[in-house]
């Protein structure tokens, strides 16, 4: 659903090879709504329905099942239109459909984070939303010049000979993971592997100076030092990969066959993703990443079945700050001169929750929890149901009084965690991973979100976690590693 302010504005779905620098339909991969004459088009024709002006708020209903797409105008329906009315659009059935606006195009979208304007026709999801695990894929912000990707950013080619490569997005510090990498048509070209977040991937082979990758020959390197000699991988082979990162190992598997096992991959210090880079003898397709969740090769016993993320995370709401505030790193870092607060988009009223936040400068910060019955514009802790964490005192506080104290002074690096009970009404506050004191009293007839404030003017810069990429620490037994919606 979005409010709209027309010109010569387009809504509507998209496969994934839509083009992105044209009008949705124009290449047979998509379906839209043109409120300027009410039709929903696409490459074969259009059905006609109602004109929208300044402020309309349209509806989406998708049905996946029946293969259509209704479009409503201020809860009347306005038309309804077949996917297999455009070319290709069956790709549609197995891919991941997306909202597009083109040129002119003011709006303002709604998944369904927020209570939708109207209640959805009968036996509609209210929202869109993805409904199990979401897996990786290669990073386009994190690869190498020499590296160009496809395909839903799931193949990598590199343009030269030059060395460097790409990394998968969803690092991680914890748990047992399966992925498989298979190399191109030319395996001498590719390689696949891993490495960690603070790699050079620009400069280095994969497995050089970071990282561990398998070459088409057999050989396993980290840190440029063989580890074992396998067997080589022919012409679009395929590898999988097991990383143990509690153990620090990595399995490399060739046919279902193990070849060998790293040991003592280093992870204090840092996340690992899976990675493919090329061997620096030529130009052309290195590897394509299969995250998950189905392999061509067994997974090994134990393993998770693919390298993904069980949740969508929430970020910091953009919507929901004090005018001092501004937002960067995908809405997950605020930066604060003023006096305020911004809250994170998904709000809790039941469950056991953990998440973090790290430091970057402390000003007179105070993070913590707070509900819906409170402004934005006092620091989180002055008002009744909120909770917050003064960083310049190491107290917390509700109400405007203290209500734990004692709490060492954080610094810049410093990682602050929090475990929300809503079922007893606690709070807990760690720093870098040892219990200070719990809260307790919390009301639990209130809906209440994680919360990054200032206290007074003065910079104050952080960073939130909420279990994007694991939490650097692990969460006390019971609570939920992140918090999501």
């Amino acid at each position: 659903m979005g409010t709209i302010t027309p010109g010569n504005s387009l809504l509507g779905i998209g496969d994934p090879t839509s083009t992105l620098g044209g009008y949705i339909y124009g290449d047979g991969h998509g379906i839209i709504y043109y409120p300027t004459d009410g039709g929903i088009h696409d490459i074969t024709g259009s059905t006609p329905g109602i004109a929208s002006g300044v402020n309309a708020v349209l509806g989406f209903a998708i049905d996946i099942g029946a293969q259509t797409i209704s479009v409503y105008v201020n809860n009347v329906l306005s038309g309804t239109r077949a996917f297999s009315g455009a070319t290709s659009m069956s790709r549609m059935l197995t891919a991941t459909l997306r909202l597009y606006g083109l040129v002119n195009l003011y709006v303002t979208a709604n998944f369904g984070a927020t209570a939708l304007t109207y209640a959805p026709p009968a036996g509609y999801n209210a929202g869109l939303y993805v409904e199990g695990n979401v897996y990786s894929y290669l990073n386009p912000l994190d690869k190498g010049s020499n590296i160009t990707l496809s395909s839903e950013y799931l193949i990598a080619s590199c343009v030269s000979a030059y060395q460097g490569y790409v990394r998968a997005v969803q690092g991680k510090k914890r748990g047992k993971w399966y992925w498989e990498t298979t190399y191109g048509p030319t395996a001498a070209i590719g390689a696949g592997g891993c490495a960690p977040s603070s790699g050079n991937k620009a400069d280095d082979y994969l497995g050089s100076q970071s990282g561990i990758r398998y070459d088409s020959s057999g050989a396993c390197y980290m840190n440029s030092a063989v580890q074992f000699n396998g067997a080589a991988v022919a012409s679009n082979g395929v590898v999988g990969f097991a990383a143990d990162l509690d153990a620090r190992t990595l399995k490399v598997y060739v046919g279902g066959v193990l070849q060998g096992t790293v040991s003592g991959v280093p992870l204090s210090t840092t996340t690992w993703m899976p990675a493919i880079g090329n061997q620096g003898v030529g130009a052309g397709v290195t590897g394509t990443y299969n995250p998950g969740p189905t392999f061509a090769q067994p997974v090994p016993s134990g393993y998770n079945a693919g390298w993904y993320e069980p949740h969508i995370f929430t970020t910091l709401d953009a919507g929901k700050k004090a005018s001092g505030t501004t937002l960067s790193n995908g809405n997950l870092t605020s930066a604060t001169t003023a006096e305020g607060q911004v809250r994170a988009v998904v709000g809790k009223t039941a469950g056991k929750w953990y998440w973090e936040a790290t430091v970057n400068t402390t000003g007179f910060a105070s993070v913590g929890i707070a509900s819906t019955a409170t402004g934005l514009t006092r620091w989180c802790g002055y008002n009744a149901k909120e909770w917050g964490w003064r960083l310049d005192s190491g107290e917390v506080y509700n109400n405007s009084g203290a209500v734990l104290s004692g709490i060492p002074y954080a610094t810049s690096g410093s990682v602050l965690g929090f475990a929300l009970d809503l079922d007893a009404g606690t709070i807990a506050f760690y720093l870098n991973n040892t219990l200070y004191g719990t809260a307790t009293g919390i009301p639990l007839n209130d809906t209440y979100f994680p919360t990054s404030s200032a206290a007074t003017s003065g910079a104050t810069n952080i960073t939130m976690n909420f279990g994007t990429g694991q939490t650097k620490y692990a969460p006390p037994a019971g609570f939920e590693e992140g918090f999501w919606g």
